[in-house]
């Protein structure tokens, strides 16, 4: 009997004294959440085709899929867009893009410049978008669009993926009007 009231005893001691002694001034191991992407690859030079034939070609310094599938490219990208002859028809640049694979919509951001070859237009604006799977860009922002013969100006655009057919939402400046 008197043993076991001693180990009940020596028991609860050493249970006080191991809460006395707990102090949170011990490092413990600190663990970080990694964040970052997932996969990174640099100088991405990458050729998309439909039925064999090219329709378009990327080069980014590159490339960082992130945690959620996103594609981000965070020093810029360059794509030539092809006709079914494969011959070029469109190019974009810009100093920032990112793809939603959730909705497959591209923000794309920064200096962005669409030519269309054929047409001999170019546009400017800091932020577009666009969704491929509609045949669609648009933006909010500013645009600048040159022409063989005169600069259109405005805040907002929509027009189809090749930049054959758009609309200014709010032109501005000057324009020629042909009676």
């Amino acid at each position: 009997m008197r043993l076991l009231k001693f180990k009940k005893e020596i028991s609860i001691f050493l249970l006080l004294g191991s809460l006395i002694s707990c102090d949170n001034t011990l490092d413990s191991p600190k663990f970080e959440i990694y964040e970052g992407p997932d996969n990174i690859t640099e100088n991405i030079n990458a050729v998309y085709t439909d039925s064999a034939l090219i329709k378009a070609k990327v080069k980014a310094p590159i490339q960082e899929i992130l945690r959620n599938g996103d594609n981000e490219y965070s020093k810029g990208m360059n794509i030539n867009f092809f006709d079914e002859q494969e011959e070029l028809e469109n190019t974009l640049t810009c100093e920032y893009s990112i793809k939603n694979v959730k909705t497959g919509i591209w923000s794309i951001r920064g200096n962005v410049i669409i030519n269309n070859i054929k047409k001999k237009e170019k546009l400017n604006t800091e932020e577009l978008f666009w969704d491929a799977s509609a045949d669609r860009i648009w933006t909010k922002k500013f645009v600048r669009i040159e022409t063989e013969d005169q600069i259109l100006t405005g805040t907002g655009l929509e027009s189809d993926q090749k930049f054959s057919e758009y609309e200014i939402l709010k032109p501005s400046g000057f324009f020629e009007i042909n009676e």
